[in-house]
């Protein structure tokens, strides 16, 4: 028989992703289809251009495009260039 299933990309607005930026840790949450970082803390270094990759698989979500500043708050956020055209995907494989 026929199977489907539906994905919620990244860059939605419900997503959030444990992901890790070098040695720092933090969450890639979709806000107005666009991917920002956040929950790392100000003491962690993020330099743009880094890969930022899942915490447990380690598949590459994006790089670092800019440091969004955050001064009085005691983590950083910054805003994620996806890896991939995420508008442009008509269809996924998923293997377990």
């Amino acid at each position: 028989g026929r199977h489907s299933s539906w994905l919620r990309l990244p860059n939605n607005d419900e997503s959030e992703i444990e992901v890790r930026i070098g040695e720092a840790r933090g969450k890639v949450k979709g806000q107005g289809g666009r991917l920002i970082l956040f929950d790392v803390l100000q003491g962690q270094t993020l330099q743009v251009g880094e890969s930022v990759v899942t915490q447990e698989r380690g598949l590459l979500i994006g790089k670092v495009r800019e440091i969004l500043p955050q001064e009085a708050e005691p983590y950083q956020q910054a805003d994620i260039e996806p890896a991939i055209g995420y508008g442009e995907i008509d269809y996924v494989l998923l293997i377990e």
